[in-house]
C-alpha cells in the first residue's frame, strides 16, 4: 500500500463526493469532431501525453526488511509450504528486490504507461481550462451526462502537496492504479477534475469481465465497461453528450462547422457560446438558437 492509501477515512469521504449532473471536456476545433458526435472516438490517453511533467508519476522507496518479508508471506499463504519453506522464500523475494529496486520500479512504471487516462472537468467556465485544452479559448466545451455508461465510473481527483509513494513491493493492481492516478499536485486543484482509468485487459479477459458484468447491467452498458484496452479511442453512447459550448473566440466557419457536425447526427442537446469579457472576470454563456 501507499502512504496515501493509509488515509483511508480521507479518502472515503472524498469518493463519497457526489458527481455533478455534467462533467465537461475541452477540444480544440479538429478534423476529429465528427466521430466524436457520432459517439465513435473518445481518447483515453497515457500519461506519458500530460502535460504536468508530475502527473501520475510517482516516488518508489523499499519497505523495511521486516514489513516486506511479511508482504511476501502474506503472498505465499495459498501455496502449499511450510511456514519455515514461506519464510525462506519470503527472505529470497526480499534479498532478490533489494538487490534490483531499479528493474521493479521501471517495471511498475511500464504498466502505468499503458493505462488509458480519461480527463474530465467538473465546470465550464473556468478560463484556464479553454486556454490549456480548447486552443485558447477558440475550441469548445463539450458536456456529458455524469450518469450515462462509462462517465458513471468517474471519480474526483485528490489535490495533495505530496507526491504518491510506491513501496517496493508493491501489489500490482486497482490500488496501485488508484493511488497513482487519482491523485494530483495541489497546484492544479483549479481544474476540479474527475478521471475514468482503463487497464489493458486481454480479449480472454474482457470476455470474463463482460460475462460478470452482463447480470447486472444491459448487454451494451457491460460492454462498454469490459472494453478495456489502455491507452485508445473508445466508442461511447452519443446520447451522454448533454451540452456544447463554443469558446468565445471560435472561428465563425468553426462554429458553424459544429452546429452543423450537431445537426447531422440529430442530437438534441443546447449550444451555448461563450460571452466576450464585458465588466467582471467571469465567463458567462448564452444559448445559441
Amino acid at each position: 500500500m501507499t502512504d496515501s492509501a493509509q488515509e483511508l477515512p480521507a479518502y472515503v469521504d472524498h469518493f463519497n463526493k457526489p458527481p455533478p449532473p455534467v462533467f465537461y471536456k475541452f477540444f480544440p476545433f479538429e478534423p476529429w469532431l465528427p466521430e466524436l458526435f457520432a459517439g465513435r472516438s473518445l481518447l483515453f490517453s497515457s500519461r506519458t501525453t500530460f502535460n504536468d511533467p508530475f502527473d501520475c508519476r510517482p516516488g518508489f522507496r523499499l519497505r523495511g526488511k521486516k514489513e516486506a518479508v511479511f508482504f511476501f508471506q502474506s503472498k505465499l499463504r495459498g501455496l502449499k509450504l511450510s511456514p519455515s519453506q514461506r519464510l525462506l522464500k519470503a527472505i529470497e523475494g526480499v534479498r532478490e528486490v533489494n538487490a534490483n529496486p531499479r528493474v521493479i520500479a521501471d517495471h511498475l512504471q511500464d504498466q502505468l504507461d499503458n493505462i488509458g487516462v480519461l480527463c474530465l472537468a467538473e465546470d465550464w467556465d473556468e478560463p484556464l481550462m479553454w486556454s490549456h485544452y480548447a486552443k485558447s479559448h477558440q475550441g469548445i466545451a463539450v458536456g456529458f451526462h455524469s450518469d450515462v455508461d462509462i462517465f458513471q465510473l468517474a471519480h474526483p481527483v485528490i489535490y495533495t502537496d505530496k507526491l504518491p509513494q510506491i513501496l517496493i513491493p508493491e501489489d500490482e493492481g486497482p490500488q496501485l492504479f488508484f493511488d497513482v492516478f487519482q491523485n494530483k499536485d495541489s497546484r492544479w486543484s483549479y481544474e476540479k477534475e474527475w478521471r475514468i482509468i482503463k487497464p489493458p485487459l486481454n480479449a480472454l479477459q474482457r470476455d470474463e469481465q463482460y460475462r460478470d458484468l452482463v447480470c447486472h447491467t444491459t448487454v451494451a452498458h457491460a460492454r462498454s465497461l469490459a472494453d478495456q484496452r489502455g491507452p485508445a479511442i473508445y466508442p461511447f453512447p452519443k446520447e451522454a453528450i448533454a451540452s456544447i459550448t463554443l469558446g468565445m473566440k471560435i472561428r465563425p466557419e468553426d462554429q458553424s462547422a459544429v452546429i452543423k457536425m450537431i445537426h447531422e447526427e440529430n442530437l438534441d442537446i443546447p449550444i451555448y457560446k461563450v460571452a466576450p469579457p464585458f465588466d467582471e472576470y467571469l465567463l458567462k454563456r448564452a444559448p445559441i438558437k
